[in-house]
């Protein structure tokens, strides 16, 4: 698997409580006219059908087909890949290469990527251009049981909210 560099987004960190969709609530996509699933899907017509992953899975880890090759993007993070490997998982890969993307963090939860990025330590990650790291001490105030998400993850970036909404219930 490699990864193409592209301009991507971070999770905000929402200052209320309660589960991963209110955490990550998906509000930003880099790609608004890929939220649905449906619409991803119809990018993957010519896949060149190699990875046992199936298009479905594929859109609903978040990418859509840019009809080059095997490269695909995520329509949140913006995030690229290419080159698969036959057995690659689609959530994994995207979970291990981007991390910060908040439509994983908001559909796998937080658990699901600490383990990935635990399993894959040494993964060169890519830097995203549009990234602005805050100091962890301006970030808002969370509730105790979301601090891992700063602390375990590292996750002291931050964006700015615009007013697209992504709901991908």
């Amino acid at each position: 698997m490699n990864i193409i560099q592209t301009s991507g987004r971070t999770p905000s960190i929402n200052q209320e409580s309660g589960g991963d969709e209110e955490l990550f609530p998906c509000s930003d996509p880099c790609s608004p006219a890929m939220c649905s699933i449906e619409s991803r899907c119809t990018t993957f017509r010519e896949w060149p059908n190699h990875i046992l992953a199936s298009r479905r899975e594929l859109a609903e880890a978040g990418f859509l087909y840019l009809r080059e090759g095997d490269k695909v993007k995520c329509f949140y993070c913006n995030g690229a890949l290419h080159r698969w490997n036959l057995n690659e998982d689609p959530w994994i890969e995207h979970a291990k290469w981007f991390p910060n993307c908040e439509h994983v963090l908001r559909h796998k939860g937080i658990t699901f990527v600490e383990d990935v990025v635990a399993q894959f330590r040494n993964a060169a990650r890519p830097a995203h251009a549009r990234q602005r790291r805050v100091p962890v001490e301006h970030l808002p105030e969370l509730p105790r049981s979301h601090h891992h998400v700063i602390f375990h993850i590292k996750y002291a970036y931050v964006i700015q909210r615009t007013r697209t909404d992504c709901s991908l219930s």
